[in-house]
């Protein structure tokens, strides 16, 4: 209530002070001789009807500047929640980009022919071994696996790729909710194209297990390669792909690939 009452003594009160002590100067008499050189509209305000609609507005200001609502005080509220608001959804976004790129970093090299440890090239150089050369030459099911999944893959590696491009461009205060769900939709089809892949490789060993070629691929420099490399990188990119999710606007989480999706490789159960 005191600071109210301090607005009685504001700039924006002078006027109404001027009116009352003006017209109770009047009544006494003083200011008589400026009053006779007003115009008839002053003679209208030196009126009793005049002197009461002057003190009603002077009187009515002051109640306005007492009992209205403090806007200024407001107006900073609410400035200060919305810059902490932006704030937080930049940096929600920031981190959102940088999962994002890394993500997108990680799948390229996982799946680009010409990098020398990705499962494309694991797989061009498993393809080359004589003893699978031997069983699907004369194969055509397993020539023609084989050229399908080195399409798949060469197809993948273009995603990744653009995806990686896209993902670079990408900054906090300019990405929309449709960019973010259209990133979280295209990383999700390019994860999980990677992990049918990788699946579709341990089952063509399967196949070769069939043709009764012997498991090189249980034996060094492919029971390392497969094991170690290629098992720590899909286990790798699961893990960014999680992270990634954890820090994805909540109403775009759902878009992403669920924990039970992002399973590690399969060593056990494949390899036993």
């Amino acid at each position: 209530m005191r600071q109210r009452l301090k607005r009685l003594y504001s700039p924006q009160a002078i006027p109404s002070w001027i009116i009352i002590l003006w017209k109770i100067a009047e009544v006494g008499d003083t200011m008589s001789s400026i009053i006779d050189w007003l115009s008839p509209a002053w003679q209208f305000l030196s009126s009793p009807v005049g002197t009461i609609v002057l003190l009603l507005i002077g009187f009515g200001i002051l109640i306005y500047l007492v009992v209205k609502p403090e806007k200024k005080r407001k107006d900073m509220a609410t400035t200060q929640h919305s810059q902490e608001l932006t704030q937080e959804y930049i940096a929600e976004r920031l981190s959102f980009i940088q999962q994002l790129r890394a993500v997108g970093d990680q799948l390229v090299k996982k799946v680009h022919f010409n990098i020398p440890e990705s499962a494309a090239h694991y797989f061009t150089k498993f393809c080359e071994e004589s003893d699978v050369r031997t069983i699907a030459q004369p194969d055509n099911m397993a020539t023609t696996a084989i050229r399908l999944i080195s399409e798949r893959f060469h197809n993948l590696t273009f995603q990744s790729l653009e995806n990686q491009t896209r993902g670079q461009k990408l900054t906090p205060s300019i990405i929309t909710d449709d960019d973010i769900r259209n990133e979280c939709n295209r990383i999700s089809q390019a994860v999980s194209e990677y992990r049918r892949l990788v699946n579709e490789w341990m089952k063509f060993t399967e196949a070769l297990v069939e043709k009764e070629i012997p498991k090189f691929w249980e034996k060094a420099p492919w029971s390392v390669i497969i094991h170690k490399k290629l098992a720590d990188d899909y286990d790798e990119l699961m893990a960014l792909v999680k992270n990634l999710r954890n820090v994805t606007p909540r109403a775009f989480q759902d878009l992403l690939p669920r924990d039970d999706q992002l399973t590690k490789f399969p060593r056990v159960s494949l390899w036993g």
